[in-house]
């Protein structure tokens, strides 16, 4: 249920200052080792955020959803201005407040079926009621930033830490610092009643934990990141699309390049993009170019739902994938953000640059005619 809540969420309420969101939302998995004095086995509840170069153990109860109970929902965003490298952010809904949201996601889901019905003013006043409603329910528990030392500016860190009652340096590296804030300060907690601010309270005194357990991890740049993707050097799967119809690499050989829009439910540009990626795969199909989705996080039922509704939602009709163990094993494993696009041949060969965060349609069509020549 929370899966399917917060990800349809994200049709409606687009982060716009970010271009592309971090893969570290969950529990990621992977080869690199963070620096402990020693060999423990790797905790699964150990959440890494490579492109920030931090790691941590997520506390009991974070990123769950049980009945009566708040939640407290951990998610990264992209660079910000002035200087800040990236964020992550955790928030505290209480139980009460996740079922206005859901009676409030219900009652506007008719004006969001189909986005071709709204206008651009009706469309950016849903937005903005979203945007007002998240406000409210979902109260600041902690953030952790990271900035650059060389760029930020005191006003920015102390525009950050505004809305928390505590805030302190807890690392650094190279020219990147991480600031913990943490403890939302009470005109951000208004609307809680008595009993859920002894659970945020409770919730916030398990930041401590997180604290404890910060640790420096190799900072994976974009450019890292499509070195590493290239090196793959070929796309395959034999998988289903969304539908649950059957899919495979095969579908390279009756086109000329294939577009590869990897992708995440809870991904706000990936989402806020879709109906120019829709545009894009009508109008270059004739031109033996194809388009296809790869749901990045879709590694269970529910999941998969989410991914299919969400594109119903934006219109969406060119194939969408659920990963399989080739996929997961080939270029998954290297994808730190979504988006990401790449660019396949024929032969399912990986061509051109992979592109991280989104773009425009006008420049995804500008690359692809370079990437055809």
């Amino acid at each position: 249920m929370k899966k399917r809540f917060l990800a349809l969420m994200i049709v409606a309420i687009i982060p716009f200052s970010m271009v592309g969101c971090g893969n570290s939302n969950k529990t990621v998995k992977n080869d690199k080792k963070i620096e402990q004095s020693n060999k423990e086995e790797k905790n699964e509840n150990i959440m890494e955020f490579d492109n920030m170069g931090i790691a941590f153990t997520k506390p009991e109860g974070f990123n769950e959803m049980k009945e009566n109970q708040g939640i407290v929902d951990i998610m990264a965003t992209g660079e910000g201005n002035d200087g800040v490298y990236g964020t992550v952010v955790g928030t505290y809904a209480s139980s009460r407040g996740i079922k206005e949201m859901q009676d409030f996601s219900k009652e506007n889901e008719s004006k969001l079926a189909d986005d071709k019905k709204l206008t651009k003013e009706e469309e950016q006043k849903s937005i903005e009621e979203y945007s007002k409603k998240m406000g409210e329910v979902f109260k600041p528990l902690f953030e952790i930033v990271a900035v650059e030392k060389d760029k930020v500016k005191k006003e920015t860190l102390d525009e950050l830490k505004v809305k928390y009652n505590n805030s302190e340096k807890v690392g650094e590296q190279k020219n990147i610092e991480y600031y913990l804030m943490f403890g939302a300060k009470d005109e951000s907690l208004k609307g809680l009643n008595n009993e859920e601010k002894k659970e945020y309270e409770e919730y916030l005194s398990k930041v401590s934990e997180i604290k404890s357990s910060i640790k420096t991890i190799d900072i994976v740049t974009v450019k890292d990141e499509m070195d590493k993707i290239k090196s793959s050097n070929i796309v395959e799967f034999n998988s289903k699309d969304v539908k649950g119809n059957e899919v495979s690499s095969d579908m390279f050989k009756d086109y000329k390049l294939t577009m590869i829009d990897i992708w995440g439910t809870e991904c706000g540009p990936c989402v806020s993009e879709m109906p120019e990626l829709e545009e894009l795969y009508k109008e270059l199909k004739n031109e033996k170019i194809n388009l296809i989705g790869v749901v990045n996080n879709a590694k269970d039922e529910e999941t998969t739902k989410v991914a299919k509704e969400i594109l119903e939602k934006k219109g969406v009709s060119y194939t969408n994938i659920v990963p399989d163990e080739k996929l997961e094993k080939g270029i998954l494993k290297d994808v730190v953000g979504t988006p990401t696009i790449l660019f396949v041949n024929d032969k399912g060969e990986i061509v051109g640059d992979p592109i991280i965060g989104g773009r425009g349609k006008d420049e995804y069509k500008k690359i692809i005619s370079e990437v055809v020549k």
